[in-house]
């Protein structure tokens, strides 16, 4: 089955799938074992790795504590994968969703 990906957002979820995915395979566990040690059921973990799903920040925590890597290395691969496939696709990256992040137009600091 194809996903058809819409936009940066969706390409950064189903980029963070391959990241959690492919850190499993690295480490030569099954989702079983990852389920066992994040305590999240197998069957999430596996729609989790097809980008069924749409993981919660704490979700995310926990599956990267399972797999012995900060939740924020995660994102920032995943990141960087998206930011990849938006160069060779000749799209700006600059002022897209993951351009600089500047907390003075966000918040009042």
């Amino acid at each position: 089955m194809s996903v058809q990906i819409v936009n940066e957002h969706e390409m950064l979820l189903h980029a963070t799938a391959e990241m959690l995915r492919k850190r499993r395979m690295d480490l030569g566990i099954s989702q079983e074992e990852l389920s066992m040690r994040s305590g999240l059921h197998r069957t999430y973990i596996s729609d989790i790795e097809l980008g069924k799903r749409n993981i919660s920040l704490m979700n995310l925590s926990r599956l990267a504590t399972a797999l012995q890597l900060p939740a924020s290395e995660l994102l920032k691969l995943a990141q960087e994968r998206v930011q990849a496939q938006l160069s060779s696709r000749g799209q700006a990256v600059a002022g897209t969703t993951f351009g600089a992040f500047q907390p003075e137009q966000h918040f009042s600091v």
